[in-house]
């Protein structure tokens, strides 16, 4: 009966964080749909746009967490321009040069005549303790006006459970940055490291 109970418990638990994992993605998808419709009433959707995002080594969010918010970012924006937008994900785009040129099948200059965006969306994220905060910015890169900003999101923070969904424990992580960096100052001034080689 006490086996019961606890495989009982134990699926409850499963069930319930399942259930909050899901109700943080829908509320996720919803904020993006918003920023995304305000966005897209400040573009000229007859322009070939691109989206763009930091990478995981400049966001310090992993790959394939960046990689769904991207694709999440996508859908947002081909709903609110109402399928009108012609969007390139440059993520997308490098893998299919890649290929291409790996198989020699298609000429670079093709590829990149194809690839020519008049606009970037630059999706710039950063994790907080409540979540990920995000920036999408959208700028001119072609012709007298490149650099200019079009339209901004501005900081959005999406909530979520950092560590369920990414992994990450943000107080334990800063913990650990300090005992490193007390780790490193110790072997400094034992005369481990030189100061200035």
């Amino acid at each position: 009966m006490s086996l019961f109970k606890y495989l009982f418990v134990g699926v409850f638990v499963c069930y319930v964080g399942l259930m909050a994992a899901l109700a943080d993605e829908e509320k996720t998808k919803k904020q993006l749909e918003k920023i995304s419709s305000d966005l897209i009433a400040n573009l000229p959707l007859e322009k070939v746009i691109s989206l763009k995002s930091l990478s995981p080594e400049d966001s310090g969010l992993p790959e394939e967490f960046l990689k769904k918010l991207v694709n999440d970012i996508e859908s947002a924006l081909l709903k609110a321009s109402q399928f009108e937008i012609n969007l390139l994900v440059r993520s997308k785009m490098e893998d299919v040069w890649q290929e291409a040129m790996e198989f020699n099948n298609a000429k670079f200059e093709d590829l990149y005549k194809e690839a020519n965006a008049e606009i970037m969306i630059m999706l710039t994220p950063r994790l907080v303790a409540k979540g990920v905060e995000i920036n999408l910015g959208a700028y001119s890169v072609a012709g007298d006006t490149a650099g200019t900003t079009l339209a901004s999101s501005g900081s959005v923070l999406l909530e979520m459970n950092v560590k369920d969904n990414l992994g990450i424990d943000i107080q334990d992580f800063n913990k650990q940055m300090d005992e490193t960096l007390a780790e490193i100052e110790r072997i400094r001034k034992s005369g481990g490291l030189i100061d200035e080689p």
